[in-house]
């Protein structure tokens, strides 16, 4: 007697696999699929469709529910396009076809490839899912050298300008740089430091559903004088965060501008000079209250500077101190 096959029509699709126009659309898969089920008195008991998502990660909603399925006894034939379709990771694909499947008598088809586990997989199969799973990690590594490119240089990556921003002309990708710039910082005051992107289905342990699968952070350092300049573009921050551009600090997770008094050097003397007058008529008002004479200086210290802020709310307001240890003689 013929054994019926409860089958399970299996469709992925990448963002990057929409690179590649309608071969491999979810429709083009369908329109396959559909047929190749019809041709061969498959009975189709659902259509599992994961849109956008890498076969990188076994932890598709689609997928885990297709194989809820047949743990349930509800499915015991699966059928994709072609092998990269289910998986684009070798170890798991291989332990799928040799060891889960036969375990659970479930046949597996990957039409275009003719490979079916019930004739026998051919010796091929472990070969095309190494290159599957190649080609994942060479589309990543190329995807991510592009960001690292366009952030290197200050770019943006996104198709239009944002409300208030003109598309430079020859240079396609300005956004960051130009912001900083229309808020009145110049090249000599702006650094863009390497960026670093993070490819999120890289992380195969993950068990979180991936919406944005490259994430790309960059450090830009500005050194400038301008303080109140410097404030008025953190309060006008939100513009970026419009586009998907947060200004974040790495340390401690929160927007932080450092300010440094640089200005010491020039209210040096006069600090001093005050701090010296200062420390005489404090010693010549004890000498007077204790009917003694004030003498020479018997022993004097430099002076020793801090810096500090003036308290946590206003950290550009800074108070300069000095220090000063003066000794002196007294007379009887």
């Amino acid at each position: 007697m013929k054994q019926p096959y409860n089958t399970a029509l299996y469709m992925r699709l990448s963002r990057d696999d929409e690179n590649y126009g309608d071969s491999v659309s979810i429709e083009t898969q369908r329109t396959i699929l559909q047929q190749f089920a019809k041709d061969n008195d498959l009975h189709v008991v659902g259509e599992y469709i994961d849109d956008g998502w890498s076969g990188t990660t076994f932890e598709r909603p689609n997928f885990k529910r297709m194989m809820a399925d047949v743990d349930a006894g509800r499915v015991n034939c699966i059928v994709t396009k072609d092998l990269s379709r289910f998986g684009r990771d070798h170890i798991m694909v291989g332990y799928y076809l040799e060891y889960e499947f036969p375990e659970k008598q479930v046949r597996y088809i990957a039409v275009s490839e003719n490979e079916d586990t019930k004739k026998g997989l051919s010796d091929f199969v472990p070969f095309k899912n190494l290159f599957n799973e190649w080609f994942a990690k060479d589309t990543s590594r190329k995807v991510k050298t592009a960001l690292h490119a366009k952030f290197a240089a200050g770019e943006r990556t996104f198709a239009y300008a944002p409300l208030g921003y003109v598309r430079h002309p020859e240079i396609k990708n300005a956004i960051v740089i130009d912001f900083l710039k229309k808020h009145g910082l110049s090249d000599s005051e702006i650094t863009v430091n390497p960026p670093q992107v993070k490819d999120r289905f890289a992380d195969s342990w993950s068990q979180e559903n991936i919406v944005n699968r490259y994430v790309a952070s960059s450090v830009i350092i500005v050194n400038s004088t301008q303080v109140d300049l410097a404030r008025n573009i953190m309060q006008n921050q939100a513009e970026l965060m419009k586009i998907g551009i947060a200004l974040i600090c790495e340390e401690y997770g929160n927007n932080t501008i450092k300010y440094e008094f640089t200005g010491l050097n020039g209210i040096k003397p006069e600090m001093v000079e005050e701090s010296t007058r200062n420390a005489r008529a404090t010693a010549e008002k004890f000498a007077k209250d204790s009917d003694s004479e004030l003498g020479k200086i018997r022993r004097a210290t430099q002076g020793q500077f801090s810096i500090t802020d003036r308290d946590n709310n206003t950290p550009y307001i800074k108070n300069v101190r000095v220090v000063s240890t003066i000794e002196y003689y007294i007379k009887d």
